[in-house]
C-alpha cells in the first residue's frame, strides 16, 4: 500500500465475530490505494518497490527506509501500521513531521515516548509486538504479515504473543520513565486525537470493549491486505 495510515482506514458498521462469536469490530476499508503495489507472487522473496530515489507516502507514518527513497516492501506497510497503532493508543502521532527533511531527520536522530509513558493502562505483551513493527530495521520488524496476524491474535484472546524483545538499538521507543507492574488483559484507548471514523460502538463486557475494539480494527485490517497482497 505504502501509505497506511488512519486517514486511509475506514469502519463500516458491520460486526465481525471471533471463533467464540465474541464481536471483534467494524470491517475496515483501506482507501487511497493509488500508491499501492502488486505484491510478486513467489515465496522466500520480499516484494520490493523498483522505483528507487522516489519518496512518496505521509512523512509522520513511513519507515526510515521510505524516507530515504530506498526500496520498499511489505514490511514498510508493517511500520506503518504500528505507526497508526501507536498514534491510536496514545493519542499522539508518531514524529509528527510535516515536511521530508523533518522526517528523515526524526527517524534517524529520535525515539517516539514509551506507550506506556502516554498510556500505562497499555501491556507489556502489546508493547513488545508494537516495538516489533516499528523497529528501525525492516530486518528487525515481522517477516511475513502471517506472523503479525498470529500474534495479534494471541493479544486478543489473552495469550502470549511469539515474538521476543527486539534488541534495544532497533527499538523506536525511548526508555521509559516509570515503571509500573506488568498488566496482561486491558488497553486503554486514548480518544482525543482518534479520527472520527474509528469510533465503533460494540455489546462488549467494559473491561473487553476497547482492547477488542482497536484489535478487531488492526486484525481486521490485516487480514484484507494479507489476503490482497498474497493473491495476484
Amino acid at each position: 500500500h505504502r501509505d497506511i495510515k488512519p486517514a486511509n482506514l475506514m469502519l463500516v458498521d458491520e460486526v465481525r465475530k471471533d471463533a467464540s462469536g465474541g464481536a471483534l469490530g467494524g470491517v475496515v476499508k483501506v482507501t487511497d490505494l493509488g500508491l499501492a503495489q502488486i505484491r510478486e507472487n513467489t515465496e522466500n522473496e520480499c516484494p520490493t518497490d523498483r522505483t528507487i530515489g522516489v519518496v512518496v507516502g505521509t512523512p509522520s507514518y513511513m519507515p526510515p527506509e521510505q524516507a530515504r527513497g530506498e526500496h520498499v516492501d511489505f514490511r514498510a506497510d508493517v511500520y506503518a501500521l504500528g505507526a497508526t497503532l501507536y498514534h491510536f493508543v496514545t493519542g499522539q502521532r508518531p514524529f509528527d513531521c510535516k515536511t521530508l527533511r523533518e522526517a528523515l531527520r526524526s527517524k534517524q536522530e529520535d525515539r517516539l515516548a514509551h506507550p506506556q509513558d502516554l498510556n500505562p493502562d497499555l501491556s507489556d505483551d502489546f508493547i513488545l509486538v508494537l516495538d516489533r513493527m516499528l523497529a528501525h530495521k525492516r530486518d528487525d520488524r515481522y517477516q511475513s504479515y502471517e506472523d503479525l496476524l498470529l500474534d495479534l491474535q494471541a493479544l486478543v484472546v489473552g495469550m502470549r504473543p511469539a515474538t521476543s524483545a527486539i534488541p534495544t538499538s532497533a527499538s523506536s521507543f525511548e526508555h521509559r520513565r516509570q515503571r509500573s507492574p506488568r498488566k496482561t488483559t486491558r488497553i486503554k484507548l486514548a480518544e482525543d486525537d482518534t479520527p472520527e471514523p474509528f469510533r465503533l460502538r460494540l455489546n462488549l463486557p467494559k473491561r473487553h470493549q476497547r482492547l477488542r475494539r482497536l484489535l478487531g480494527v488492526v486484525l481486521a485490517f490485516g487480514s484484507g491486505l494479507v489476503l490482497g497482497l498474497l493473491l495476484r
